[in-house]
């Protein structure tokens, strides 16, 4: 009798059980001796779980049988009436799995059957659900449709897959092109999808596929034509004429003629360039369709040349043929004598000349000379360094043109002509010379002198000497020489000097210039050593102070702080306030009282890599008012890349004049700019008399005078010295004649009573001032500071005393004259008392100096024996510094 069989559902709390090896369920007990049939339960899955079509899963179940072991029994695995797996023992613990997919949509019936050794049958089955799946999608990125490829240019080949049941990386991407085949494997998709390759396709027009297929072998795919040009074919040429090593005069040009032809895209596609060596390209045009190219040439420069011809299609390929032409020179021609001008009669010349040619030695040359008064003269022969003299020649009275004509062996020929006047001999007498008095005005504690800007001229070219006389209120005083002392000269008298030049023979008219003498002016009271120090305490912080400038009432000053600060000083309360700054990356250099007091310009650049000057206006109450109408290339404008370095007025006038450079550490050219200011209408009236190339950037600006005249003198940085002289033609700066090397040049002032001599600070190493009085004077003219660096110096008002500071905290006061300089009158007072006060830090307010600190700038209060010193102190800290020297 078989025993009642399992409920399958009975089965699920044993699996546990069956996993680790136990007995199956047996449900009733057989009878004696009787087989009973094995159990089967699929225990992976239950009825209408959904599956995947096309997804591979593995269905598990188990079996067991009261009589027979696991090993002893046989399993079928079937999906829908189809066998799957098996037939095939169990595992030991009676554990049986299969593996398959669904082939589509819908219901599939998945049936479980096990059989015992002697026959006996069971089974179990479970229907699952076929959930439909969707095929992956593929698009093209790159390369575009119908993207033409150079030849071996390289193919980007990107597409972005996806599929609604996979990860990108699950997916198979595979390209092919219907010409190449399978192209190499691509790199992804990464996580969002995108493949990534690059190959080089054969020239051609290729259909390029790309297919992704998903993990239940379905698929996707895009299609992109592209198409990669043949290799271009350089275009091929060559240059007929002239023939390679030919010549021929310059002056007569050349015809260049080739031809230029190319199998791709036909001769006139091309453009064919013709070009020299020596005068670069001469001109572009295109051949004919048969491939002629010519091109004349009016002329050439004078050499060798290298003749060119190039020719480029459209897809840049190039070809090119040249050939060797020389272009020849006519000789060169000098007449160095006679001179031109007047000779007397009877008067031998010698009629020089120095001859050239750029083909044949000098000794080959025709030389011949001649007047068109006379006819024919000589011909000279040139010696080996071409050299040629005809000597002794008398011509005739009248007015020449003596001509000399070069012919070298290839017929070019050449002449230079010179005209002069074989006058009968006479004894003119010579002209007035030129003169002026000096100083202007006179005072009476001065030396008048007469200074003699150009001498008479004798007609007949004689030497001449000059004799001086003075009078005084109309009447002689038997003075004879250049100047009259001061004891010798009265207030209210008018001297007046003449002076005559003479040949030996004759005396010329007399040059005459005249003076009144006036009293000498009252200044300030005198100033003597020693000098007091005393600190002006300031709470403004890490900022640098460069430059001081006094109002010209002395009731404030103004002091210029790094990088774009301006600060005002009150000496009635020793107060420091800034009031006004920049903007931006500015940076102030120059600073400047306007002489009647009522407003100060400030100037500089705007810290950009290209400097572009910056000026402002600075009003008591008002602040900074930017000036606008600066940049520009026309006459009177400061030039767009350039920075304000310094200002300062023309005295007894309403002109400013501005000095700049145009450049940034090692600038090209100093300018110098005039305005005169309509405050009002703002329509400034400019002045341009810039420029001058220098080694490096311009530093500072002063008005004196020279002979008379007003006469700007500027410094640089390194070594020049340069003057301008608004009366003169020349209308620029020029080099000062004889400027030794002076190193860094930083401050140029004249001597305020009189402007006729002028000092200049040299800064780098040791610091040195030079005199000036014309030209400017030799190191042993002038007084160094002891190995000292000194950045500036001030001039009291009435030239009697000078201030100089400098690197390490170095004070020097003077009285020496301005010429010459003693040496004995120099006197250094460092600020050795600003040490710190004890307890004190370099970060605590004031920020009182050191030794060590950098003094930038000093000015003296006007109408006193006192002044400012600024500087910056350690860890930047502003320095300012009160003097004050003794009054008597």
């Amino acid at each position: 009798m078989r025993a009642a069989p399992c409920h399958p559902t009975a089965l699920l709390p044993l699996l546990l059980l069956l996993l680790a090896g136990l007995p199956g369920c047996r449900c009733g007990d057989a009878e004696a001796g009787e087989n009973t049939d094995p159990t089967a339960a699929i225990i992976s899955h239950r009825d209408r779980d959904p599956v995947r079509e096309g997804v591979v899963v593995d269905v598990v179940g188990s079996v067991s049988d009261a009589e027979d072991e696991a090993l002893a029994l046989t399993v079928r695995w079937l999906l829908d009436d189809a066998e799957v797996c098996g037939p095939a023992p169990p595992e030991t613990t009676g554990i049986t799995s299969c593996t398959l997919s669904l082939p589509a949509p819908g219901d599939a019936r998945v049936v479980l059957e096990v059989t015992d050794r002697d026959g006996a049958f069971a089974r179990a089955a479970v229907w699952l659900y076929g959930v439909a799946t969707a095929a992956p999608q593929v698009t093209i990125q790159r390369p575009a449709e119908d993207q033409v490829f150079a030849p071996t240019e390289p193919v980007d080949l990107v597409a972005l897959v996806s599929d609604a049941e996979d990860a990108p990386a699950d997916l198979t991407v595979t390209w092919r092109s219907d010409l190449a085949g399978a192209l190499p494997a691509l790199a992804g998709p990464d996580a969002g999808g995108e493949v990534t390759g690059r190959v080089t396709l054969a020239p051609g027009a290729h259909r390029l596929t790309v297919e992704v297929a998903d993990t239940t072998g379905k698929t996707g795919s895009a299609v992109v034509d592209v198409e990669v040009l043949a290799a271009n074919l350089p275009p091929t040429c060559s240059l007929g004429s002239p023939a390679s090593g030919g010549a021929g005069p310059a002056e007569d040009g050349v015809l260049l003629v080739g031809t230029a032809t190319d199998a791709d895209d036909g001769a006139d596609s091309l453009q064919v360039t013709f070009s020299s060596d020596l005068s670069g390209v001469l001109g572009t045009l295109t051949p004919t369709s048969a491939g002629d190219v010519s091109l004349s040439v009016a002329s050439l420069a004078g050499g060798t040349h290298a003749l060119r011809l190039e020719a480029r299609d459209p897809d840049g390929a190039t070809c090119s043929d040249q050939v060797l032409y020389t272009a020849t020179l006519p000789p060169q021609v000098q007449i160095l004598a006679p001179s031109a001008g007047t000779h007397l009669e009877g008067t031998a010349l010698d009629l020089d000349a120095q001859v050239s040619d750029d083909r044949d030695a000098p000794g080959l040359l025709t030389l011949s000379w001649s007047s068109d008064l006379q006819g024919a003269l000589g011909s000279p022969s040139a010696d080996a360094t071409g050299f040629a003299r005809l000597p002794g020649v008398v011509l005739p009275l009248g007015t020449h043109r003596l001509t000399l004509l070069a012919v070298d062996t290839d017929g070019q020929q050449s002449a230079a002509t010179r005209d002069l006047t074989i006058a009968q001999v006479v004894d003119d007498p010579p002209s007035a010379p030129t003169i002026h008095l000096e100083p202007l005005p006179t005072h009476e504690s001065d030396t008048l002198s007469v200074v003699l800007d150009a001498p008479g001229v004798d007609p007949e070219g004689a030497g001449v000497t000059h004799r001086y006389a003075w009078t005084v209120d109309g009447s002689p005083t038997g003075e004879t020489g250049t100047s009259i002392a001061p004891a010798l000269t009265g207030v209210g008298e008018v001297w007046e000097v003449s002076v005559w030049a003479s040949d030996g023979g004759q005396e010329g008219a007399p040059a005459t210039a005249a003076t009144t003498i006036v009293e000498d002016p009252v200044g300030p009271a005198g100033c003597a050593l020693p000098v007091s120090f005393s600190r002006v305490t300031h709470t403004q912080g890490a900022v640098d102070f460069q430059r001081v400038s006094w109002a010209p009432d002395g009731s404030h000053a103004l002091l210029l702080g790094y990088p774009r600060g301006l600060y005002r000083y009150d000496p009635a309360t020793g107060a420091i306030d800034l009031v006004a700054a920049g903007s931006g990356a500015e940076r102030w250099h120059a600073l400047f009282h306007e002489e009647g007091g009522g407003f100060a310009l400030v100037g500089g650049d705007d810290g950009a890599s290209t400097f572009a000057p910056v000026l402002y206006r600075y009003d008591d109450g008002v602040g900074l008012t930017a000036i606008t109408d600066l940049t520009g290339v026309a006459q009177g404008k400061l030039l767009a890349s350039s920075r304000l370095v310094d200002l300062v007025q023309r005295p007894g006038t309403d002109t400013f004049t501005l000095l700049s450079d145009n450049g940034a550490i090692t600038p090209g050219i100093a300018y110098l700019n005039e305005v005169v200011f309509d405050w009002a209408g703002g329509a400034h009236a400019w002045t341009y008399e810039g420029g001058l190339n220098i080694s490096q950037g311009a530093s500072s600006v002063d008005w004196g005078s020279k002979l008379g005249q007003p006469l700007a003198l500027a410094v640089s940085r390194y070594l020049e010295v340069m003057q301008y002289e608004p009366l003169l033609a020349s209308g620029n700066f020029h080099l000062e004649t004889g400027t030794p090397n002076h190193g860094n040049l930083k401050r140029v002032i004249f001597d305020p009573v009189g402007r006729a001599q002028a000092w200049v600070l040299q800064w780098s190493g040791q610091g040195r001032v030079y005199p000036w009085e014309g030209q400017l004077r030799s190191s042993t003219e002038s007084f160094g500071f002891t190995g000292w660096s000194m950045y500036d110096f001030a001039v009291r008002e009435d030239g009697s005393w000078k201030v100089f500071v400098g690197r390490n905290g170095n004070v020097w006061f003077s009285d020496s004259p301005f010429l010459p300089i003693d040496p004995s009158r120099f006197t250094n007072t460092p600020l050795a008392s600003f040490d710190a006060e004890p307890g004190a830090t370099f970060d605590q307010a004031p920020w009182y100096g050191t030794s060590s600190d950098y003094l930038q700038g000093a000015a003296f209060r006007p109408g006193t024996c006192e002044g400012l010193i600024v500087g910056d102190a350690t860890a930047s800290m502003g320095l300012v510094a009160h003097f004050a020297l003794v009054e008597n």
